[in-house]
């Protein structure tokens, strides 16, 4: 089928089978890791039964990059996986010059961006008003007659941040939020994750009321996971006595995995019967029996 390609949000919004329309955030230029391993897997197994037949995916102008995964190859999977869904791809009209994306039914390119900070999206802080592809998607939000059923945040940086709170603020459509890591773990990027997580973890004092947390990468670790069921207090977010409990619980890691390392040796010794080894061993005073 034909890609179609609009100019209006009016037009889209009359095209469109408003039933269910879900808009997806993500990484765009810091990309995914653990891509095929990670974000995939929970993507088909946490995001895609929520999806009805036939349901709208709203995403936005960002390439698809085989090599440097972003939000776009998420969305691309999904239509892969459900050719059912219709997807529609927002962006400014500066990319009516390249091809269309190739996973996607409808395109819109709108005029409402100009250069700076705020080429894309997020919102002006200054005069409080939604810029580009964030002004256009809240239109469109505000034109559909039941509005967007939800938006599916899978990480981001500092427009999805804003985008957030305004969804909470205005729009007050639910958010599924799942943090996975950007490909490379910079300072910005720590505080965006750190960032996203206040904004929807369960016991954030800052918690959006509308936001869900369903994934967090940042508690996928086999230590932190092993740590926090051996020693409640050994969670790194717990203050100056977590930080303390984290510490001894490395440290009694360390030692149990020394201790074993020690142990095997010296059954390994007593197995390989080593006279002269068991000698000297016994000179100082280790007796292997």
């Amino acid at each position: 089928m034909a890609i179609k390609r609009f100019r209006g949000i009016v037009a889209v919004v009359n095209e469109l089978d408003q039933r269910e329309v879900h808009l997806f955030f993500g990484y765009s230029s810091q990309s995914y890791r653990d891509f095929d391993r990670q974000v995939l897997p929970t993507v088909k197994e946490k995001v895609l039964p929520f999806l009805a037949h036939g349901a709208t995916l709203v995403g936005f102008g960002d390439p698809v990059d085989e090599r440097n995964p972003t939000i776009s190859n998420v969305v691309r999977q999904i239509k892969e996986w459900r050719p059912d869904v219709k997807v529609l791809v927002i962006g400014i009209s500066e990319l009516r010059k390249l091809p269309d994306p190739s996973y996607a039914d409808f395109v819109l390119y709108h005029d409402s961006w100009e250069e700076g900070e705020y080429k894309y999206g997020g919102v002006n802080p200054v005069t409080g008003e939604p810029c580009s592809n964030t002004k256009i998607w809240l239109e469109l939000h505000h034109l559909l007659e039941w509005g967007v059923s939800k938006i599916w945040v899978l990480g981001g940086g500092k427009v999805t941040l804003q985008e957030m709170r305004l969804a909470a603020e205005e729009a007050q459509i639910p958010i599924d939020a799942f943090l996975f890591a950007p490909k490379r773990m910079t300072q910005r990027a720590r505080g965006d994750i750190a960032s996203l997580r206040s904004l929807c973890h369960p016991k954030s004092p800052s918690r959006l009321p509308n936001a869900t947390l369903h994934f967090d990468f940042g508690s996928s670790s086999w230590l932190r996971t092993m740590l926090s069921t051996c020693l409640p207090g050994a969670s790194a977010s717990a203050g100056s006595e977590g930080k303390r409990g984290l510490t001894r619980g490395v440290k009694m890691v360390i030692a149990a995995v020394v201790g074993a390392s020690a142990g095997f040796f010296v059954w390994w010794i007593h197995q390989s019967g080593s006279a002269w080894v068991v000698s000297r061993l016994k000179w100082l005073g280790l007796d292997l029996g």
